[in-house]
């Protein structure tokens, strides 16, 4: 899911603050997350102008469970080749001013399945080989980014105060405007942890539970969506997926976790969006250069949303019309294995499979001999 579509790159110049840093220790038990303070910034970035693109206003939430199959996925790039991320270097952020908001399972069980995606790069068994088809390749890793060259880490808690850019639904006690995270991820990239712009680098960023976050008038807390991807312009672009924390949101979380509970694992819950999210970012990282439906608002992974499986099989979801199956005992289901590890994942788009099932369905767990 993209909000408002962004047709061109932005024409924006960003005035990136200037701050000190302060190293504090490590806040999970996760040896490979690193926990970074920053002092407030001397001067403030201007608030970000956007074009909006598509349809213009708030886009269908994904809280409905079903898909929104609109036919073909086309390239709305043409005559050019459409832009897609030819590789995937993955960026893991954890925003929290008081270094305590995270459960460490949820860091820990975040930063595992990304480097589950990445061990599993370029194999056929999953959902992220759906996206060769469309010219984006399924090689994803998680390189560790590194504090003045010598403290590196592939996940990082960020212990920024949060900006302020929004105003916090009902039962949230802040809110992470669009505006506020864009600048961040900005500010981190050009003053902190520095990694490349362009089509081969996406950041991720979290945000702990009871924090809200808008894109304009669309909040988290209307479940106006469960996670969105866009890009700016810096560089070649940046790319990046703004996660709000989905355990235990019923509107988000279907209350499946394969690898534990809500308590013991509740990454299980916001992987399944990070998937969703992540796919749609490889065939269309700059929204509206890259791969739609015919109705210019839907993705891959929009048109396969919340179908995990078959619904005829046992209609665990309804108008899930997906190909596979799902495993496991209820409270517990999966339909994916990556690196040994159980994922309930949403299927992705298949424009092969659409044409082979004459137009029934385009949705499929992995690339097979019908997909």
């Amino acid at each position: 899911m993209t909000h408002h579509r962004l047709r061109r790159a932005i024409h924006v110049v960003l005035a990136i603050a200037i701050s000190s840093v302060v190293l504090a220790t490590a806040a999970t038990a996760n040896s490979s997350t690193s926990d970074v303070k920053k002092a407030p910034a001397r001067r403030a970035a201007p608030a970000l102008h956007l074009k909006g693109y598509g349809l213009g206003g708030p886009m269908p939430s994904l809280k409905k469970h079903f898909s929104f199959v609109t036919g073909l996925l086309t390239n709305h790039n043409a005559p050019h080749k459409a832009i897609v991320m030819k590789s995937s270097r993955v960026h893991i952020f954890f925003w929290d001013p008081t270094g305590t908001a995270f459960p460490a399972a949820y860091v820990n069980g975040m930063t595992r399945y990304f480097q589950d995606v990445a061990h599993d790069s370029g194999k056929k068994k999953n959902v992220y080989s759906l996206a060769r088809q469309f010219g984006a390749h399924y090689h994803v890793t998680v390189p560790k980014l590194c504090l003045h060259r010598h403290d590196c880490a592939r996940s990082w808690i960020i212990r920024d105060p949060y900006p302020g850019g929004c105003v916090p639904g009902g039962g949230f006690t802040a809110c992470v405007s669009d505006t506020d995270m864009r600048n961040e991820i900005e500010s981190i990239r050009t003053t902190l942890l520095p990694f490349k712009t362009g089509t081969k680098d996406i950041s991720f960023m979290f945000l702990p539970q009871n924090v809200d976050t808008c894109f304009g008038s669309d909040c988290y807390s209307a479940l106006a969506f469960c996670a969105y991807h866009s890009s700016f312009a810096s560089g070649s672009g940046v790319v990046y997926a703004n996660m709000p924390y989905v355990p235990g949101n019923g509107g988000c979380d279907v209350g499946e976790y394969p690898n534990g509970s809500l308590l013991t694992t509740p990454a299980d819950a916001e992987a399944s969006v990070t998937s969703h999210e992540h796919n749609e970012a490889m065939t269309d990282p700059f929204p509206g250069l890259g791969w739609f439906g015919t109705d210019l608002a839907h993705e891959n992974g929009d048109q396969c949303a919340y179908t995990f499986q078959d619904g005829s099989v046992n209609g665990y979801l309804p108008f899930s019309q997906g190909t596979g199956v799902v495993q496991g005992a209820p409270g517990q289901l999966f339909n994916q294995v990556i690196h040994h590890h159980r994922y309930l994942l949403q299927e992705e788009w298949s424009n092969k499979g659409f044409i082979k099932s004459s137009g029934f369905t385009g949705c499929f767990q992995h690339t097979s001999r019908h997909a």
